[in-house]
Parts: C-alpha cells; sequence; structure tokens
C-alpha cells in the first residue's frame, strides 16, 4: 500500500510506459503531457503501471471504501479508474484499466519459486531445531538467512529510488 516494490518490477520488466508508486506523488498534467507526447511520436498506445497506493501531488491515497483492513488501514482501490478518468479528460482518447492483481492470481510456480520455497522451508525447519524463535527465514541477496521478525516488520521497506529514476529515463 505504501511502496511500490510490485509495480516498479511490473512496469519495468513489462515495458510499461509509465510507472508510478506511492514513493513519489505523480503530476497528473505531466502524464496526460507524456500521453500526447507519444501520440505525437506515432506511438498509438500507451502503458501505464499504477501502484495501489499511488497519488497525484497534492492529493490523498484513493480508497476503494470507508471500512479498514485489519490493521486498521483504509481500502485502497479505485486509483487506476481515477487515472483513467482524468487521462480520458485531457487526451480524449479511451483508456482501459486492468487491475493486475486480478489476472496475476493463480498460475504455476517458476523453477526458482519452487526452490526458493524448498530453501526457505529448510531454514525454517533448521531454526526450529535450534531452538530460534521469533525469526523469519529470508533471502538475502542469492543466500538464505534469517532476521529477527521484529525487524521485518518494522516498517515500511520503500522501493530503490535509484532504480525507479532510471525506469524514468524510458518516458
Amino acid at each position: 500500500r505504501d511502496a511500490g516494490h510490485l509495480a516498479l518490477t511490473a512496469g519495468l520488466a513489462g515495458g510499461a510506459d509509465i510507472i508510478l508508486v506511492p514513493e513519489e506523488e505523480f503530476d497528473l498534467n505531466w502524464v496526460c503531457e507524456r500521453i500526447k507526447k507519444r501520440l505525437e511520436l506515432g506511438k498509438k498506445f500507451s502503458i501505464i503501471i499504477v501502484a495501489e497506493g499511488a497519488k497525484p501531488k497534492g492529493g490523498k491515497q484513493v480508497v476503494r471504501s470507508a471500512k479498514q483492513d485489519s490493521f486498521g488501514h483504509m481500502l485502497l482501490g479505485g486509483v487506476g479508474e481515477y487515472l483513467a478518468t482524468e487521462l480520458e479528460k485531457c487526451t480524449s482518447l479511451e483508456t482501459r484499466v486492468t487491475i493486475l492483481g486480478h489476472l496475476q492470481r493463480g498460475g504455476a510456480p517458476s523453477p526458482f519459486d519452487r526452490v526458493l520455497a524448498t530453501r526457505l522451508g529448510i531454514k525454517a525447519v533448521d531454526m526450529v531445531k535450534d531452538s530460534q524463535w521469533d525469526q523469519m527465514a529470508c533471502l538475502k541477496g542469492n543466500k538464505i538467512s534469517q532476521v529477527p521478525l521484529a525487524t521485518a516488520v518494522s516498517g515500511t521497506r520503500l522501493i530503490d529510488m535509484e532504480l525507479y529514476q532510471l525506469s524514468k529515463m524510458f518516458y
């Protein structure tokens, strides 16, 4: 909700034209101008990846309802529809929204996923055998390690802003 890891990696891997993340408020006018510029260059479509927690400059995160989740956070949702509506207004182009989370659910794990799950499971069993409680098995770089649970849940891990800035080189 407050970090754009999935949006950034999906956008980079999928060749998105614009990536919007919670770590940096977006300028709606800039997005509109970028789309118009792409049209001038003969680009007949644009792919924009928008993280659920992305918000316009000076605005707030878009919430789906006044309900709260089990952590007391407002339920986010609808920023894609908000952006699509605003883009249609400023560009007069038909804009469609696809919610990636609805598409990516399920599917077969990759070989990397399967091996990682096995490695993490083995580490978890080893930690139990060694009575290492309040720890979490994790991947650090390419090594399996462990970290105290308190550390694992202490705050939001934000995206690598250098990588995000690099993604903007393609805009």
